[in-house]
């Protein structure tokens, strides 16, 4: 029933107008009303209200939470931090997202530490929003952490980090940017590329094509055409660059410009790929399976490797029986 007995719930926005704070405080502990109560205290923006607000940050209803942490942003009072960090880990995403507003609504940065300590520890999703936070309260705070977990390889916190770190100046953020074209995961890989690209264009007045951008070092220029599978800019790529980068094409499924840029330029290493990918079976198209045939044709050719005709017995079933020839001479 709650301390109105029977009288009814109190009338919210009647005490809200009169700003009776002392009977809105009151009400948070009417189950009735909490929700209300705590959203009307945020809004008179009496100091009175901070202390019964974070007492009810730990409330059973989630609603109730969630409001009370928007409310203790819009009091702004600095002492609510600790605990307003402390609600990053909530249950409910909603509250953790109020938190993290009222936190960087605040301004504070005697938040820092304590969002630092739940970082440690908390879910993934938690520490992304810490992460975010911290860099809204301390730039610089934001950009050391998000290096040291770009540097540290945190596949956690990886993505958000990078993105956070290309907000910065050029100089800054394009080192750790480059670097991430290493990642072996091909979304990390591609989340660097797209915010590289950004960051490329950042200014620009003119219309630009963001994938005509490249970076100058040969090596990334094959990692980027490995990953997004451009090939038109695969006439600067190198046979040295393909074969250090063949753990980039392993991860993606073969297609047509793959395969020639790998016929075209590829050595040992490539060669034992495209002779597994046939017979794995993974190359189903005609086209491509010709292809296929081809490149492995050409790269036999060029360094002259050994290739036991059982890996390739149906290549005598392709059209193109000159690559099939040279094929079964070397493999004989």
């Amino acid at each position: 029933m709650g301390l109105f007995g029977w009288f009814g719930p109190p009338d919210i926005d009647a005490l809200k107008a009169r700003g009776r704070v002392d009977k809105l405080i009151r009400a948070l502990e009417d189950e009735r009303v909490r929700t209300e109560a705590a959203r009307a205290l945020g809004d008179v923006g009496d100091p009175r209200a901070v202390r019964p607000l974070v007492a009810a940050l730990g409330d059973a209803e989630a609603p109730v939470r969630e409001e009370a942490a928007r409310a203790l942003g819009r009091l702004n009072d600095p002492s609510a931090a600790g605990a307003l960090a402390a609600a990053l880990a909530d249950d409910a995403w909603r509250v953790q997202d109020a938190a993290a507003s009222a936190l960087r609504s605040l301004g504070s940065r005697d938040a820092v530490p304590r969002l630092r300590e739940h970082m440690a520890s908390a879910p993934a999703g938690v520490r992304v929003l810490a992460l975010s936070t911290i860099a809204a309260l301390d730039g610089d705070a934001g950009l050391s952490l998000a290096v040291e977990a770009v540097s540290a390889g945190d596949e956690e916190l990886f993505e958000a980090a990078l993105e956070l770190i290309s907000q910065h100046a050029s100089s800054t953020a394009r080192p750790h940017l480059l670097a991430a074209l290493e990642h072996r995961s091909l979304r990390i890989r591609q989340k660097a590329i797209g915010l590289l690209e950004a960051l490329h264009h950042r200014g620009k007045r003119s219309p630009v094509v963001a994938s005509d951008w490249r970076p100058d070092d040969a090596r990334l220029q094959a990692i980027v055409t490995l990953t997004t599978q451009d090939w038109r800019h695969s006439a600067g790529l190198t046979t040295e660059h393909i074969e250090s980068l063949l753990w980039v094409v392993e991860q993606r499924t073969p297609d047509l410009g793959m395969i020639r840029t790998l016929g075209a330029l590829g050595g040992r290493g490539a060669l034992a790929l495209l002779s597994r990918w046939w017979n794995d079976g993974n190359v189903r198209d005609d086209d491509n399976a010709e292809s296929l045939v081809k490149a492995i044709a050409a790269v036999v050719g060029r360094t002259g490797s050994d290739l036991p005709l059982d890996d390739l017995r149906s290549v005598a079933e392709l059209a193109d029986q000159t690559a099939a020839a040279e094929i079964t001479r070397r493999g004989g």
